[in-house]
């Protein structure tokens, strides 16, 4: 295996743990690459991943979607209906989306995103989950 290839398998292992972890169906795991971010994993989807994996935006746009959220606990919620999307972002929405059946159930709709702070400025990644895992699913403790 090729050391490109490792870190593309560890990136796509770290989005699948995090949809997994988190009860969502779709996990994004982006990476800051000088001026933009780059999303280097998807795991939940075929449709998700195809719409995504590979797409670019600004930093802006990473921070406007930091701005959208509220703390919850070491993650940033962000809640359905909450937040725009930018012309130049790219965007994935599932074709389905059933509303909640409680308000204590997860919105299909509602994010969570975990900015990670960077060791340096070159460095930075996210993870997103977004479309909790069907109907039912809680939106449980913070974590």
């Amino acid at each position: 295996m090729t050391p490109g290839r490792t870190v593309d398998v560890l990136f796509q292992f770290i989005a699948e743990a995090a949809a997994k972890v988190s009860g969502f169906q779709v996990a994004v795991l982006n990476v800051v690459r000088g001026d933009y971010y780059e999303v280097v994993a998807v795991a939940g989807s075929a449709e998700s991943e195809a719409a995504l994996l590979g797409t670019t935006s600004t930093l802006t746009n990473l921070g406007r979607w930091e701005s959208f959220g509220v703390d919850w606990g070491s993650w940033r919620f962000i809640e359905a209906g909450s937040y725009s999307f930018a012309a130049d972002e790219p965007v994935w929405i599932p074709s389905e989306v059933p509303p909640p059946r409680s308000k204590d159930e997860w919105h299909p709709l509602d994010m969570l995103t975990d900015p990670e702070q960077p060791p340096s400025p070159s460095t930075r990644a996210t993870v997103e989950m977004t479309r909790a895992a069907g109907p039912g699913a809680g939106r449980g403790e913070r974590v």
